[in-house]
């Protein structure tokens, strides 16, 4: 004698994506064993995975992609595997992938122009600057391409940005994951000196003060080359030279940097100073 063996039909299944998976969601089914997901493809609907519980997570899967899913609950028996009818299909899109190597290419006082590696099918990215005013991030830019100049900015000054890439499917809008968050310094603004005095065999020069994290003076005497004499801090405008000697020429010059990390950007240097004793 053969029975029938009646599965319940399944619910409303809801999706939610990242770049590169698919997370599915359903109530559970009264009596069934599991439920088999499928993914339809251009043959069909093909088996991807059977699971017990009610969600499942399906990765691997390629980014910025039309994926068509469903789910039938299934109870086995003795004579085999029997399926209720499967869920209504569930498109999703996956997302955008996440920018990487957000970098600077040029710089100047004002302006930082920004590089990334191209999120391949976006339609374009979203730029954001970290505003330590209100603690937030600020959208400063768009771009449909992996490059962006960010113009108005103050010279000598520390800035933290991220990117993200979008994707536009008629009026839905895919948005993916942000990038690193990424310090960077426009350059400096050009130094120039303020006074330079003399008191017996030693030298005060002092200069004008501009944004920086620091200052360095370089001297040379005569014909010769110049060299590093101080490596200052960024309060202090001014350094005393020992060991001057009459009839010498020194000349002096002065560039401000600022320090992110580990390495130092520099101003282009100040015009020289002569000072004969």
């Amino acid at each position: 004698m053969v029975y029938a063996v009646s599965v319940k039909s399944m619910g409303k299944v809801t999706a939610s994506a990242s770049a590169n998976s698919v997370t599915l969601k359903w109530s559970k089914v009264s009596s069934a064993m599991g439920y088999r997901i499928y993914m339809k493809n251009s043959s069909g609907y093909k088996l991807l995975t059977s699971v017990t519980t009610a969600g499942c997570n399906l990765t691997s899967l390629s980014s910025q992609t039309k994926y068509v899913f469903r789910v039938a609950a299934y109870v086995k028996t003795s004579s085999g595997v029997y399926e209720g009818k499967a869920s209504a299909d569930t498109v999703i899109y996956t997302k955008p992938a996440k920018v990487s190597s957000l970098r600077v290419s040029t710089r100047t006082v004002s302006t930082l122009t920004l590089r990334w590696n191209t999120v391949s099918r976006a339609d374009g990215y979203y730029i954001y600057r970290y505003s330590s005013t209100n603690s937030t991030w600020v959208k400063c830019g768009s771009s449909t391409s992996a490059i962006k100049r960010i113009s108005g900015l103050s010279a000598g000054t520390v800035y933290k940005f991220r990117v993200r890439a979008y994707k536009k499917t008629g009026e839905t809008t895919a948005y993916g994951e942000y990038s690193d968050a990424f310090s960077c310094c426009t350059t400096p603004a050009k130094m120039s000196f303020k006074s330079v005095s003399r008191n017996g065999s030693k030298l005060t020069v002092k200069w004008n003060k501009v944004k920086a994290s620091g200052y360095e003076l370089y001297v040379k005497t005569g014909s010769g080359s110049y060299t590093k004499k101080a490596d200052l801090t960024a309060d202090k405008t001014g350094a005393v030279i020992s060991g001057i000697k009459k009839g010498v020429s020194y000349y002096f010059k002065v560039r401000a940097y600022v320090k992110v990390g580990t390495v130092k950007y520099y101003s282009s240097f100040s015009s020289a100073y002569r000072y004969a004793y």
